[in-house]
């Protein structure tokens, strides 16, 4: 079933009811209603697909067209129109009224909540529309061909409570048309001033009133009986073990070479120095320290010195690196670096949140390259929330390298230019470790390039890197 939706004159009609229903309960010592209607902030619509400077904005459009191919958005400011104190326990009703010019095709009408910011001038930004609420279940509202020249309410009432628990949430509406239904209609914007039937919120809450006896406590209903047991499945059959292999023949012992002269060597400093000579004297080299989470150095030649390296002496972008991973940035001519998981820790057909909606991450605000692992490290301590893309960036491991992080807003841009020599990126949004403020976090666009502040809720895909 539909939500309720009812058809009216005008909004000015229910004003004197709701006034007069407030005089009667105060005369009667109830709670006494108050009614409240919002300021519209924003309006507009965005067609899809959006081809920057081709399609236009509709900021300035005195109609809202929604349909399949347009969504309509509305943000109303709260701030005001509410009194000091007034919680979402005491909204009664939320409506949103609209007045529709007129219906093309009836159908089904859903507004969902959006979860990201926009402005009416810019819509859509970079291209892109903001985000929607896809996990609140959605009003869906059947709009009829009579509906033509008339207002239409809409129940919001579980929406405009949750904006008054958690204000920074209110981002506004948005009006779509959406699983295969096919309405098109236009509704009356602010900006048309033939008519002045822009869209209206109207809230009625429940203020202070003296309060009733409590009732008297109903008795305990019956424990019910406890269902049987289920039945227990049967175990599977187990497969047959394959057949080993043929061990190959053992080759020929090589023969052993001519005993060297018994040299001599310098003490060493401290166990596991390595020691060669120059040409002139025997040169110590220093056991290299072992880093947690890195596996030992190996003693490598470069430049024809011995050196402790964990891979080869020096790398060119596009090469295999110490782990496994694809190089895409170096420094020092290639000694140092920083290398790309193979594929993605996860894609964004399954995607990863970026954690703690509403809690600052201390430390996670670094932007630079080389504030990535850092920026990790502060978020798997700070956010105990599990499935989010810095932990699965950091528990991830290939070829026993395990310092694998996520990387920062501008480490993540360097992997984005190198995309076509990394490869295998499966989706267009993925996630940094750089937060800007205690509800977004930066992504970045791997179609068209775009770097944004994305709600931190919002699943996206990651690919892990590491440093060398």
């Amino acid at each position: 079933m539909f939500p309720s939706l009812s058809k009216t004159q005008l909004p000015d009609h229910s004003i004197q009811l709701l006034a007069l229903v407030g005089t009667m309960a105060s005369l009667l010592g109830a709670p006494v209603i108050a009614w409240s209607s919002p300021t519209l902030l924003s309006d507009s619509y965005v067609t899809s697909p959006f081809v920057p400077g081709v399609t236009p904005r509709h900021g300035n459009d005195p109609i809202l067209q929604i349909s399949a191919s347009n969504i309509g958005f509305l943000k109303f400011s709260l701030t005001q129109a509410l009194p000091t104190g007034v919680t979402d326990a005491d909204i009664d009703k939320a409506t949103l009224k609209i007045f529709i010019t007129d219906v093309n095709t009836a159908g089904n009408l859903t507004i969902r909540r959006v979860i990201q910011g926009w402005r009416e001038l810019t819509l859509p930004k970079g291209g892109i529309s903001p985000a929607l609420d896809l996990v609140m279940p959605a009003k869906i509202f059947k709009i009829a061909k009579v509906y033509a020249g008339h207002w239409v309410e809409l129940d919001v009432t579980n929406i405009v409570k949750g904006w008054i628990a958690l204000p920074t949430t209110n981002k506004g509406l948005a009006l779509t048309v959406e699983s295969g239904a096919i309405l098109d209609t236009d509704i009356d914007s602010k900006e048309n001033t033939a008519t002045s039937h822009e869209p209206t919120l109207e809230i009625v809450w429940k203020s202070a009133g003296s309060q009733g006896a409590t009732g008297p406590q109903g008795l305990q209903g019956a424990t019910g009986a406890i269902g049987p047991q289920g039945l227990q499945g049967t175990a599977g059959v187990n497969g047959s073990q394959g057949l080993q292999g043929a061990i190959g023949a053992t080759g020929p012992q090589g023969l052993q070479g001519a005993t060297g002269p018994t040299g001599s060597l310098p003490p060493g400093n401290a166990p596991g120095d390595m020691q060669y000579w120059d040409g002139t004297a025997w040169v110590i080299i220093p056991v290299a320290p072992v880093t947690p989470k890195i596996v030992a150095p190996k003693l490598t030649l470069c430049d024809g010195l011995p050196t402790w390296t964990p891979g080869q002496c020096s790398y060119q972008i596009g090469d295999t690196g110490p782990a496994g991973g694809k190089v895409f940035y170096i420094t020092d001519g290639g000694k140092h670096g920083l290398e790309a998981a193979p594929v993605d820790q996860v894609d964004q057909g399954i995607g990863a949140p970026w954690g703690c909606m509403g809690i600052a991450i201390s430390g996670a605000d670094g932007l630079a390259v080389g504030t990535g692992a850092q920026n990790t490290t502060d978020i798997v301590a700070g956010c105990n929330e599990a499935g989010i893309a810095a932990k699965i960036a950091d528990d991830y491991s290939l070829n026993s390298y395990d310092d694998w992080f996520l990387p920062s807003k501008d480490e993540l841009n360097l992997l984005f230019q190198q995309r076509t020599v990394v490869g295998f990126f499966t989706s267009n949004l993925y996630w940094s470790s750089s937060e800007p403020d205690l509800f977004d976090a930066w992504l970045q666009n791997f179609n068209n390039g775009s770097q944004d502040s994305y709600n931190k809720d919002y699943a996206n895909s990651v690919r892990a890197v590491r440093a060398f």
